[in-house]
């Protein structure tokens, strides 16, 4: 069992660098991972270091558009209805300073 645990050592070989990565990766895998085999767990994370910016870009989006819901409203924005766009500017009186 003690095979299938990750080192420092092991996620130096793929490439993570700064210690704090590191250790958060580790805790990660150990939590939602400790029953799949180390190089499962290399390769995981192998693919995580490739796609980073995609998830950022991915999360980034995510939470511009949420925050764009949350901002607006309800109310003011709905894609089955066009009644916001026919009440007129709301929107921006919505986000204006008063």
């Amino acid at each position: 069992m003690a095979t299938q645990k990750l080192r420092g050592k092991d996620l130096d070989s793929i490439g993570f660098v700064t210690s704090k990565s590191k250790s958060m990766a580790l805790a990660a895998v150990q939590k939602h991972y400790k029953h799949h085999s180390k190089g499962e767990k290399l390769s995981l994370l192998k693919d995580v270091l490739l796609n980073a910016d995609n998830l950022l870009i991915f999360f980034y989006t995510l939470s511009s558009l949420l925050l764009t819901y949350v901002i607006l409203g309800r109310g003011n924005i709905s894609p089955t209805s066009d009644n916001w766009l026919l009440q007129g500017d709301t929107a921006s009186s919505l986000v204006a300073w008063k």
